[in-house]
């Protein structure tokens, strides 16, 4: 292993054009011009992990004021209140804000997805 070491050190210069001359003819010379990341309307999204999304749920069932505040508000994560009530990111946040982090005692529209079956057959149950 030393003398291997040894070598590379003496050849250092040799061994970096070597690996120099073999990344040009591998790697383009320019960045692509022109090219639109949100091609076809297309935003990437990254899909959310089954105990991930296990988790948030229990959390909007046992304290949805956390799950507003936690992943709602500070992170934009509100896939459960979206599938559940059908709501787009923007109705989530905003019934977020109006309802579970207002500090106002008027009632607020609660979405009637939320009191569908019973307790045991409830949309919130993991």
């Amino acid at each position: 292993m030393i003398d291997k070491e040894l070598n590379r050190l003496a050849h250092k210069d040799e061994i970096d054009a070597a690996v120099q001359k073999k990344n040009e003819a591998v790697l383009e010379k320019s960045l692509p011009q022109g090219f639109d990341f949100d091609e076809g309307g297309l935003m990437m999204e990254t899909v959310m992990a089954p105990r991930q999304k296990r988790k948030d749920k229990r959390l909007a069932r046992d304290d949805p004021q956390a799950y507003c505040a936690d992943r709602c508000i500070a992170t934009g994560n509100c896939e459960v209140f979206e599938d559940i009530f059908k709501y787009s990111p923007e109705e989530v946040v905003a019934f977020c804000e109006e309802c579970v982090l207002s500090d106002e005692e008027e009632p607020c529209d609660v979405p009637d997805a939320l009191f569908e079956g019973d307790s045991n057959d409830s949309p919130l149950k993991p």
